[in-house]
């Protein structure tokens, strides 16, 4: 099994346990689906898409991207966003800033993941990344 770990933006490294300014959700499979935290003091500032995947050694991803489609749906508000594969590896930072200035404490959510032919999604995760308190 190969694990792969993006940001929407490129590659990331993820916490350790320790890091209290990190909050996980995972699902198995192709999806997972959170309520958005409030976090008294502290803003949502972006979010870590990560999945953990397999393929068969006859097709084990070479050039482009793992992820084929990426659908992220607000529940509370009514608003999808989807993207595809090709505009995941050039998403600019504003666009997902968008996504991520729409979530709002208390706001039900889901992503799907769509692998592109020959790769089995075995486990999504967000990490919701908040800022340091305000005094």
């Amino acid at each position: 099994m190969q694990m792969f770990s993006a940001r929407v933006l490129g590659d990331c490294l993820l916490p350790g346990n320790k890091n209290p300014d990190w909050l996980t959700f995972s699902g198995e499979d192709s999806l997972v689906t959170f309520h958005v935290p409030q976090l008294n003091g502290r803003k949502l500032t972006t979010a870590l898409l990560c999945i953990v995947y397999s393929s068969s050694p006859n097709n084990v991803p070479s050039e482009g991207p793992i992820i084929k489609n990426l659908l992220t749906l607000n529940y509370t508000k009514t608003t999808p966003y989807i993207y595809d594969g090709d505009t995941l590896a050039s998403l600019r930072d504003e666009e997902w800033q968008k996504v991520i200035s729409n979530l709002e404490a208390g706001d039900k959510v889901q992503i799907v993941v769509v692998a592109r032919l020959g790769i089995t999604v075995k486990k999504t995760a967000v990490y919701l990344i908040y800022c340091e308190p305000v005094d």
